[in-house]
């Protein structure tokens, strides 16, 4: 029965591509979703244990506390705004664990594990294809471990245990990659409806998705030259629906713009706001290919700034799986560049010629998958050559993925070579080999856990409560906070809006200053009561930016109301202080990201001058 069952395997051309080797002798327990099933549940498990143990118990640097804030209350963070992960982020936080801010933390893990576990199916079809001669055991273990050793790399950890958005696209990312491998396979129109609902799915949810168009594109190509006309056109049609029906997600956003909620970037209540909120306009027009707001493209000083992102790109490669430094100094309009060490700089060059060979090697077994997979991390790598924005890096987590799987298909290959030529003659595979390999993600969780550990981390919550206090006797009641960034806003944001901490106090971001939309985020009585004027555009110098501060925010309230700001920049302090006093009153040391080292922050009171404020 096995032999008349294998005969007909091999008689039947349709069941597999002409690229996809059919094993001759396949395991008779090799069924494939009950495999799948078992080591996806597996790895997800374990991965999110991992993640678990590490994750930040509350607020955090960076976007998550806006994001978290804005789902809470359906609002519209900042470009392009992810309706998606807002609505699946809000009925999430609807779980009774914990509070909103612990929630996102944790749906992040959840999607980072789900990642892992995707990523352990993808791997050990790969390695059924590349080493069908193998046990079972092997093929299973091999798989977990290279899963696992994805899920410990550092950028990979750190978007697992915070609330950010890249988990999730990571999660599209490798569910698109698994119906594209199950595409090559068998050429199925189940498979390729599948492919376009990830990237419906991922559309709605982050722009870096558009990457998935180009392997689709490929795979419509090669469907249309496999079905019959009618099939082909009939599912064409029916891709191209569920791609479109995904992408009503993005109704959330007028919707809600339409009800004023107090996070409500763009106010996307015209046509107009809603296709920029969207296409991330207002990021583009300040950061694509300049290096600051306001500056001309310029090519000489572009080209520098992409040879030093490069090189600095070359040891981050490295740093996430080897104790490596990079050490940070400033060049080109304040940018910051991290140059990495000799020993860093090896490293990445190294993992990246590892990853070539690994490719070339997976490419000769399943080339679909391996060029879907490399067209989407080259679409991403450019985003992040030509998109200059602060945390551009997280661009790359879909990248270092491809580059470090790519290096851990090479590595095994080249251990089997060097096994045939100093093992024995005629020994055969043993699943307890493969067991070695379970060193490689053991090594990474070691060597990341001290980075990637937020469990212990109340730096951010510390810091929110310099920058906001509890006290009164610290920042009175009825105060006004001018905030200088992203870290001060966010925090403060997620406190008075979700813990209902120091209402009283109105929080103003400077860094909002220019852009019109930002008047949406009040009620009237309060644009009323602190004679809120907008400036017309971004600034362009810092004279522009305190001259809009002044006008904006600062002429009609110092002196009717306590005012305290964050601004840090020297020059900006100086041209105000013709018009106010400055008292600094407070000063703290906090480490947005390791990385970046310490930053500083200080409190000043601003009072009007003893002898009049002079006029502008």
């Amino acid at each position: 029965m096995k032999k008349s069952a294998l005969l007909q395997n091999k008689n039947s051309g349709a069941a597999h591509s002409p690229e996809t080797p059919v094993m001759e002798h396949p395991p008779a327990s090799l069924a494939l979703f009950p495999t799948s099933r078992g080591l996806f549940v597996t790895v997800t498990l374990a991965t999110f244990l991992a993640y678990l143990r590490t994750l930040a118990p509350g607020l955090t640097f960076g976007d998550g506390p806006e994001l978290v804030t804005a789902s809470y209350v359906l609002g519209i963070p900042h470009p392009t705004g992810y309706p998606l992960y807002m609505i699946l982020l809000h009925l999430w936080m609807l779980i009774p664990l914990g509070e909103p801010m612990l929630m996102g933390n944790l749906f992040s893990a959840v999607a980072g594990a789900i990642a892992a576990g995707f990523t352990a199916v993808f791997f050990h079809r790969l390695l059924v294809s590349m080493f069908p001669e193998w046990p079972r055991k092997s093929l299973l273990v091999s798989a977990a471990a290279g899963a696992m050793s994805m899920a410990f790399l550092k950028m990979i950890w750190d978007n697992a245990t915070v609330a950010e958005v890249y988990a999730l696209h990571m999660v599209f990312a490798l569910g698109f990659l698994l119906a594209a491998q199950s595409f090559e396979r068998a050429h199925h129109p189940r498979t390729f409806l599948l492919a376009a609902l990830w990237l419906g799915l991922g559309l709605a949810h982050h722009r870096l998705s558009i990457g998935f168009a180009l392997p689709l594109a490929l795979m419509s190509f090669c469907a249309w030259r496999r079905w019959e006309r009618r099939t082909a056109i009939r599912t064409f049609a029916l891709a191209a629906a569920i791609v479109a029906a995904a992408q009503l997600f993005y109704l959330y956003i007028p919707i809600r713009a339409a009800a004023q909620p107090p996070i409500n970037w763009s106010n996307c209540v015209t046509w107009e706001n809603f296709l920029k909120h969207i296409n991330g306009s207002e990021y583009l027009g300040q950061r694509f290919m300049r290096l600051a707001p306001g500056l001309p493209i310029m090519l000489g000083p572009w080209l520098r700034h992409e040879l030093l992102v490069l090189w600095e790109l070359v040891g981050d490669l490295a740093a996430q799986a080897f104790p490596v430094h990079l050490h940070e100094y400033i060049l080109l309009e304040n940018r910051q560049y991290f140059r990495p060490s000799e020993p860093a700089f090896a490293t990445g060059l190294t993992v990246l010629f590892i990853g070539a060979y690994g490719f070339f090697y997976w490419f000769r077994h399943q080339r679909f998958s391996a060029m879907a997979a490399a067209l989407i991390a080259a679409m991403n790598f450019a985003v992040v050559l030509l998109y200059n924005i602060a945390d551009v890096g997280d661009y790359t987590l879909f990248p270092f993925w491809f580059l470090y799987l790519s290096a851990f298909i090479g590595i095994m290959p080249g251990c089997v070579r060097l096994a045939r030529l100093f093992l024995p003659k005629g020994i055969a595979p043993r699943a307890e080999y493969a067991y070695a390999l379970c060193s490689v993600p053991a090594a990474l969780f070691l060597m990341n856990l001290k980075q990637c550990d937020q469990s212990r981390n109340d730096e951010p919550e510390l810091y929110s409560y310099f920058v906001l206090p509890m006290r009164t006797s610290d920042m009175p009641e009825n105060s006004i906070l001018l905030t200088s960034a992203d870290y001060d806003i966010f925090c403060s944001w997620y406190r008075q809006l979700v813990r209902r901490e120091r209402t009283d106090v109105f929080v103003f971001g400077a860094n909002f200053i220019g852009s019109p939309w930002y008047e949406s985020f009040f009620t009237p009585e309060q644009r009323r009561k602190y004679s809120i004027k907008m400036h017309h555009r971004i600034p362009r110098s810092a004279e522009e930016y305190a001259e809009a501060l002044h006008e904006g925010i600062l002429k009609h309230n110092v002196g009717r109301f306590p005012v305290f700001t964050t601004l840090n920049d020297p020059y900006v302090i100086d041209i105000l202080s013709k018009y106010y006093e400055f008292k600094k009153i407070g000063a703290k040391f906090f480490r947005p990201r390791d990385i970046l080292g310490l930053k500083s922050t200080h409190i000043w009171e601003i009072r009007p001058k003893a002898t009049g404020a002079a006029k502008p």
